[in-house]
This record gives C-alpha cells, sequence and structure tokens, in this order.
C-alpha cells in the first residue's frame, strides 16, 4: 500500500496472544515493582525499629545481670548467717550418744517416759504348719 504522498505504510502483523500478553506485562510489571517496593519500605522500617529493640534488650540485659550478681551476694550473704547460727546455737544443743551406740528408735523413749519395746520382725511371728 502507497499513500497519496507516496510514502509507503508498513503494516506488521502480530499475534492476538503476543499483543495481549505484551499489554498483561506492561499493567502487571509496574504494579509488582510497586507491591516489592511497599515490602522493601516496610522492611526498612523494622528494620530501625529492631535495632532500636536490640539496643533496649542489651540494656535490659545488663539489669538482668546486676541484679542476679546481687541476688548471689544476698545468698551468700544468708548462708553465712546460717553458718554463724549454727555455730552460735552448738554450746546449747542437747546431747546426744554417737550413732552408732544405738538405734534411734531405741534412743527415743516412748510416752509416759517408758522405754519402747523392742519391734519383732514379721516372719518371726508367723507360724508354718
Amino acid at each position: 500500500m502507497i499513500h497519496d504522498d507516496g510514502r509507503r505504510i508498513a503494516r506488521v502483523t502480530l499475534p492476538r496472544w503476543l499483543t495481549l500478553s505484551a499489554l498483561a506485562l506492561l499493567v502487571v510489571a509496574p504494579v509488582s515493582v510497586a507491591f516489592i517496593y511497599s515490602d522493601y519500605l516496610q522492611l526498612r522500617s523494622q528494620r530501625a525499629s529492631f535495632n532500636d529493640l536490640a539496643a533496649r534488650v542489651a540494656e535490659q540485659r545488663g539489669v538482668i545481670e546486676a541484679s542476679q550478681s546481687k541476688m548471689r551476694e544476698i545468698r551468700a550473704e544468708i548462708n553465712g548467717w546460717r553458718e554463724l547460727h549454727a555455730r552460735i546455737w552448738e554450746p546449747s544443743a542437747p546431747k546426744t550418744a554417737p550413732p552408732s551406740a544405738e538405734p534411734a528408735s531405741a534412743a527415743v523413749p516412748a510416752r509416759r517416759g517408758l522405754p519402747r519395746r523392742p519391734t519383732v520382725p514379721p516372719s518371726a511371728t508367723s507360724s508354718t504348719g
């Protein structure tokens, strides 16, 4: 084909699927870039808040370690008091026989000041006939 002024008309024929695919790509590409960029902006703001939180966690960790060391000191002091109380009460503690002298059940008197009866094992009381 030729125009009236003598120029040629160039006609390009493309399949319909190719034209629609190109149009879809022109629409989908900017939309996907916009979504990706919005995610990037959110991640950047989250990274900034993460850095603030990391500094706060480090500060709190220092406070926790300081309080734990203080608690260790207090526990050591309490244990020292226990040892001191044991040494204070040692002279006034009741005198007991050495553990090998007699069994503990015989050392403890029964009610009304009577001595305890010796216990008989169950195998000695049962009779087999």
